[in-house]
């Protein structure tokens, strides 16, 4: 019987360590200002929104590594007395301008605007995860189910806050639309 009890509780263990992590918040941010990289395009996001008239009074720092979180290519990080960008340093060197363009407006969407994976007010995506990610078990970059939900006509997602990296295609078509959505319901940061 006692080595029946010892086994449960290892067995409970076990799945309490497998299905919880904790994480500390780190204090400080890891990147200390943008990377070179990913400059021009927050100059072209922080220019876009001050011609709509949004000055933001904090900055977002913004570094590229290595993710590693399946297909998780971009975080925006809320720490304590910061905001960072995190991107997956493999995505940007295999990506087009465009795709680079979509996702850097993305996450700094999240973290200027406090905008969450919604395309319009009260309307938010269905969950890819809790990031933005490479869509690849789609065709042409949209899931399979072709809701028409938070779609133009053509498919194209109707925000850039689209849980998935919008495809070149659609930041083509529908550029001045995205940068103009990217920035309603914006909570200057």
């Amino acid at each position: 019987m006692r080595i029946i009890k010892f086994a449960i509780i290892g067995i409970l263990l076990g799945f309490g360590v497998a299905c919880c992590t904790v994480a500390i918040d780190p204090v400080f941010p890891k990147y200390s200002g943008v990377d070179p990289e990913f400059q021009y395009l927050l100059n072209e996001y922080l220019y876009l929104a001050d011609q709509r008239g949004i000055h933001f009074k904090n900055t977002v720092t913004v570094g590229f590594e290595d993710i590693n979180q399946g297909q998780v290519i971009g975080e925006c990080y809320y720490g304590l007395y910061f905001r960072e960008i995190y991107i997956d340093k493999e995505f940007w060197k295999e990506s087009t301008a465009t795709t680079r363009m979509a996702e850097a407006f993305h996450e700094l969407s999240h973290c200027y605007c406090g905008r969450e994976h919604d395309y319009g007010d009260g309307k938010k995506y269905k969950p890819a995860s809790d990031d933005i990610v490479k869509d690849t078990g789609s065709f042409h970059g949209f899931e399979l189910d072709f809701s028409h939900e938070g779609r133009f006509d053509d498919m194209c997602p109707l925000s850039i806050m689209y849980p998935r990296i919008v495809p070149d295609y659609c930041m083509v078509r529908h550029y001045s639309y995205y940068t103009n959505e990217m920035f309603d319901r914006c909570v200057e940061y």
